[in-house]
């Protein structure tokens, strides 16, 4: 264990580093030899009186090292020289645009370790979506070296002249043959389930079926791993063992498995899987116990040489976070606690399984899902049933038991609290959990400890009022560990924010959020007395920016409801994301608590709409005119007596103003600035700002130099989508704010997401 806990360690460290592949294969070769040599040696007591044995044993020790050597050729010629391949379609992986926002980059890289160089054989350039014919070279990239470098694609289509094509092409006819099956014997919905179940294939489950299970805690059951491959696997073996030979029945077990990996799709949860069996197979053969321990630390080190940054993924840290609790920590807290009962054990393991991986889900999705024990219990134990009689083409009955399960998750999913948004899990409270569970295993110790000393003084015979008083405090310490994790994770913030107030630490700081969304503007600002507040939301390039953008952000943040909510005029590049938030509130789980819109005689239909779905939906309307103050912020346009016919004309413009921080949002507004800077003098104390919403996503028309000279900003934001057709921001517009004022100039095409706090 330690050899193999060692080999994890340099594998990963020369991956880090960047060696050279063969390098890191071959060294990873000598490293299994050493442990091949260490587990031999071991043994060579008891195989010495056995010549058969020994022969197995180095017949063994032989392959390993040839399959080892093949390997490392293979990585050689592959990844040190590359492989010429023909390419369709060519696309460039990018990072995340705000903070939550989903990170291509990163999960790219963490489902396969190469990327594809952006330049062909004759080093001709790829753009983006490019459709060609030529010839490409694979390549390594190490991210620590090359970061935000965009010279790299990957393959969306490719074309390999190998003879595996027309076998992978024979796999994914039985795979279509399967489907037939399945839509051919199930409704929709649960051909849906069983599609994910036993082919891998998702897309056809619907975004509330999704959501249900994500928020019931049981979405993991549609990754192919563990729970299949001991089905399948396992199953198959004990069959073919009461008619052929052991080494058959082994080699035809693990040569199914893996061609049913390869028919639904190689992951690592599946890799993982798949090695974890070949072990077992393998202990079987030579009438050995499955090592658990060694099996899953092998099983580490070979997904780990696979995808050498698979550990940024989030399937590599559930699939190896969840077996790593079922074989080190759960056993541990069965015997700490002396637990006989059958239902006892599998609550207790069903709870601390939940919260180790609700640590994880909280880091990679910002929420927790309480109540996942509940349907873990309920569920999981039927799931094999589920699995095993769809494999038997039994879907009324297998469908049945979907349907019964999907019901229980409906109902716990009604329940409240059943979604907590946490935010991003901080530094501090990772180190409180390691504290917490620290502290939980020294008390293990202790007791354990204690309970030994007892035996030895007493006997057998314990003072029975004294054993249930110790195993009260067990049971009592068990679940206070489990409360002050969740509590920990679930409400950090919170607690947080509470400390600070309590003992006045310090001063809540304002914070100001440009958040990227494309051709469209949304501003986040939390206020120094903790409320939430946004202005504007809306994208008019960005497909359901409130899913892919707006929301992941705000759960990045912590936010479950949104206090105020501006909205500066009716234009769908300025609401269109507000609005999915306040009609999918079960989808998101945030709630708007006010919106607060202009208030005109002669408001444009748009803005009408938006006031009446909001009022629908329960959103309480606050409507402002020039000169009404809300918190900190001030209306200063429209200007309610003119009467504007575009709507871009009557844009809401808002002054933010506290003790050292000052914002002027100013929508889309382009009608006559003189009209503003009248009212900004009339309603506010503000001289100069510190932060400039430019207006109109950096128009041309807008912002004059008499404007910017008695803004005088510090800050301009400019927010606007990439290869925008207007040209914004317009250089004209660049120019007059480098000329007149001394702003740095910020433009999320370009950077992103960006960030004021004071």
């Amino acid at each position: 264990m330690i050899i193999a806990l060692i080999a994890y360690v340099l594998t990963e460290c020369m991956a880090y580093a960047n060696c050279s592949i063969n390098i890191f294969v071959y060294t990873y070769a000598v490293i299994m030899l050493l442990f091949l040599a260490n587990r031999r040696y071991m043994q060579k007591k008891i195989l010495k009186n056995n010549k058969k044995a020994e022969q197995k044993s180095v017949s063994a020790f032989i392959c390993a090292g040839i399959l080892i050597f093949l390997s490392g050729l293979l990585g050689y010629n592959v990844m040190e020289k590359g492989l010429e391949i023909k390419a369709e379609v060519y696309r460039l992986y990018k990072p995340a645009r705000n903070e939550g926002n989903f990170d291509e980059r990163r999960y790219e890289l963490s489902i396969q370790n190469i990327f594809f160089y952006e330049k062909d054989v004759n080093n001709n350039s790829i753009k983006n979506g490019e459709k060609d014919n030529k010839k490409h070279k694979i390549g390594f990239i190490n991210p620590t070296i090359h970061p935000n470098d965009d010279n790299f694609a990957g393959l969306i289509k490719k074309n390999i002249s190998f003879f595996a094509k027309n076998y992978m092409d024979n796999l994914s006819k039985i795979k279509l043959w399967m489907e037939y099956k399945i839509d051919n014997n199930c409704d929709e919905e649960t051909a849906s389930i069983y599609r994910a179940l036993l082919i891998g294939d998702k897309k056809s489950i619907t975004e509330d079926d999704k959501l249900m299970f994500r928020i019931a805690g049981i979405s993991h059951i549609f990754a192919i791993s563990g729970l299949h491959i001991s089905i399948l696997g396992i199953g198959l073996y004990n069959l073919l063992r009461k008619k052929f030979m052991m080494p058959f029945s082994v080699l035809v077990s693990i040569f199914l498995i893996v061609n049913y990996s390869l028919m639904i799709g190689i992951s690592v949860s599946t890799t993982r899987a798949i090695v974890m069996f070949a072990l077992r197979m393998i202990a079987e053969v030579y009438g050995r116990k499955y090592d658990e321990v060694n099996g899953y630390i092998i099983s580490l080190m070979i997904v780990s040489s696979i995808y050498p940054w698979g550990f940024t993924g989030f399937s590599y840290q559930m699939s190896f976070a969840a077996v790593g609790v079922c074989y080190f920590i759960i056993p541990k807290v069965i015997g700490f606690l002396k637990i006989n009962s059958y239902i006892l054990r599998t609550i207790i393991s069903s709870a601390f399984l939940n919260m180790f991986l609700s640590v994880l889900i909280a880091i990679n999705y910002y929420e927790i899902y309480p109540y996942t024990v509940l349907t873990n219990i309920c569920i999981l134990p039927f799931m094999g049933v589920v699995i095993v009689l769809g494999f038997l083409g039994l879907f009324k009955i297998g469908g049945f038991l979907i349907k019964c399960g999907m019901g229980l998750c409906d109902v716990i999913c009604s329940f409240k609290y059943s979604r907590i948004i946490c935010g991003k899990i901080d530094k501090w409270q990772i180190i409180v959990i390691i504290i917490i569970l620290m502290v939980y295993i020294i008390y293990m110790k202790i007791s354990e400890n204690k309970d030994e000393r007892n035996k030895i003084k007493t006997g057998d015979f314990n003072d029975y009022k004294d054993e249930k008083k110790t195993a009260v405090i067990k049971w009592i310490s068990t679940g206070l560990i489990y409360v002050a994790v969740f509590a920990n994770v679930g409400f950090g913030i919170h607690i947080k924010d509470f400390l600070i107030n309590y003992f006045n630490i310090s001063e809540r700081k304002i914070e100001m959020v440009m958040v990227d969304v494309g051709q469209g503007d949304f501003f986040y600002v939390k206020t120094k007395e903790g409320l939430n507040v946004t202005i504007d939301g809306g994208s008019s390039d960005i497909r359901e920016v409130a899913k892919y953008r707006m929301v992941p952000f705000l759960k990045y943040k912590g936010i479950s409801t949104i206090d105020y909510a501006f909205i500066s005029h009716g234009d769908d590049d300025h609401n269109n994301g507000i609005m999915d938030i306040i009609t999918n509130y079960d989808l998101y789980g945030i709630s708007i608590s006010n919106l607060i819109v202009t208030k005109l005689d002669n408001m444009d239909e748009s803005l009408e709409r938006i006031i009446d779905t909001a009022y629908a939906y329960g959103v309480n309307v606050i409507r402002m005119e020039e000169g009404d103050k809300l918190l900190d912020f001030t209306c200063v346009m429209p200007y309610k007596e003119l009467t504007y016919e575009d709507p871009n004309e009557a844009s809401m413009v808002l002054s933010y103003e506290d003790k050292e921080t000052s914002a002027l949002f100013t929508g889309d507004y382009n009608y006559d600035e003189e009209y503003l800077l009248n009212n900004i003098s009339k309603y506010t104390d503000v001289e100069s700002y510190t932060i400039l919403k430019v207006a109109h996503h950096g128009s041309r028309f807008s912002t004059t130099d008499s404007f910017l000279k008695r803004i005088n900003p510090d800050y301009a934001w400019i927010s606007c989508g990439i290869k925008n057709r207007y040209g914004h921001p317009a250089n004209e517009l660049l120019e007059r704010i480098s000329n007149n004022t001394s702003a740095s100039i910020y433009v999320t095409k370009e950077v992103g997401e960006v960030e004021y706090n004071k």
